[in-house]
C-alpha cells in the first residue's frame, strides 16, 4: 500500500503514531502533518501539496516555523527542518518560476 503523494512510501510504516524508530520518525511526522493539513483544509496558505502531488511547498516559512512546526516537531527551527528534509532525501526544487522556491520533492 502506498500514498498518493508519496508513491514509494509504505503506509504500514506511518500508520502508527508516533513512530518509535529513529529512521522513520521524521518521515512519519512529515506525512501526518501534510496529510492533516490537506485533509482538514487548514493552514494550506502556509504549507501545501503541489497540485501534481509530487512535492509540497512551504508558502510562508516564518509563519510555518511559528505555528505549524511546533505542533508536529520538537525542534521548531527552519534550518533544522531543512536539514531533516535533506537527510531523508528531499530536494529543494529550484526553477525560474517563483512557485518552486520553497518546494521539496522526494
Amino acid at each position: 500500500m502506498s500514498s498518493l503523494y508519496f508513491p514509494k512510501l509504505d503506509l504500514s510504516i506511518v500508520s502508527q503514531r508516533p513512530a518509535r524508530d529513529a529512521e522513520t520518525k521524521f518521515p512519519c511526522k512529515l506525512y501526518h502533518m501534510l496529510d492533516d493539513i490537506d485533509r482538514e483544509k487548514r493552514l494550506t496558505n502556509i504549507i501545501s501539496w503541489h497540485p501534481n502531488g509530487h512535492c509540497f511547498r512551504v508558502h510562508e516559512p516564518e509563519t510555518f516555523v511559528a505555528t505549524v512546526l511546533p505542533l508536529y516537531f520538537k525542534k521548531a527551527k527552519w534550518r533544522s527542518f531543512q536539514r531533516q528534509l535533506n537527510l531523508y532525501g528531499f530536494h529543494r526544487m529550484t526553477a525560474l518560476n517563483p512557485f518552486w522556491e520553497s518546494c521539496y520533492h522526494h
